[in-house]
């Protein structure tokens, strides 16, 4: 799962939305509809009905919005769609892990928790501002 780690580099907005709990809108809603496959699948009917679907070549049907979303085609060869779901979610929960590690994370959150506004502003600045000897 090395190619997931591209997205979890030590970008400073990255830092920051992480601090403030906030995932990106994309990743959000791939992260819902592979949620919503998944449970699709547990459902017998359901299930033949993703079979199906993927069985066929119709451009605009839920499965073909769920491999766009979650770029299929990075997986290995014979990964399943569900597989794919379910990776994309262990995924998410090693990236939240990893944020909570973060020490530039634990930074930013404790300087949110500053009382003095103006305290905040420059703590948080101070550590998202770009510094050429880094």
């Amino acid at each position: 799962m090395d190619f997931f780690r591209v997205r979890m580099s030590g970008c400073r907005t990255t830092d920051l939305l992480a601090a403030l709990n906030i995932d990106s809108t994309l990743e959000r809603l791939a992260e819902i509809k592979a949620d919503f496959l998944t449970r699709l699948a547990q459902n017998k009917f359901t299930k033949k009905l993703i079979d199906f679907m993927e069985s066929t070549d119709y451009q605009n049907d839920f499965i073909s919005e769920i491999y766009k979303h979650l770029d299929i085609l990075l997986f290995d060869i014979g990964t399943s769609t569900l597989e794919a779901c379910k990776m994309i979610k262990a995924k998410k929960r090693e990236e939240r892990r990893h944020y909570k590690e973060n020490q530039n994370v634990t930074k930013l959150r404790e300087a949110f928790n500053i009382k003095n506004e103006a305290e905040m502003v420059r703590r948080v600045t101070s550590l998202i501002s770009f510094d050429v000897s880094r």
